[in-house]
């Protein structure tokens, strides 16, 4: 509820000044409170925990990826497939 500018924007600078110094109390108080509501609900505990839980999540999906793409391989004789020949002819510079 602040009001946005661009700090190397010397005229939208001016005129968020002027905005402030110019507008109300009540209009004051009301972005004041919306903007305190929305650090209060948006604190660096909140943002650190959802981090935690977002790194967590990965982890457990990267590891089910694993394991899922382990036990979906083909047995073939030679150990190949068409993966691992796709990345190859990739690895090689092929298109």
């Amino acid at each position: 509820e602040a009001l946005i500018v661009n700090p190397y924007d010397a005229a939208m600078m001016s005129e968020a000044m002027r905005q402030a110094l110019v507008m109300g109390p009540d209009e004051q108080r009301e972005r004041m409170r919306r903007m305190r509501e929305i650090v209060r609900d948006n604190n660096v505990y909140r943002w650190a925990g959802s981090m935690l839980l977002d790194a967590a999540r990965l982890r457990k999906r990267g590891e089910l990826d694993r394991v899922t793409a382990l036990s979906e391989r083909p047995a073939v004789a030679n150990g190949d497939n068409v993966v691992s020949i796709f990345e190859r002819k990739q690895a090689a510079g092929y298109r």
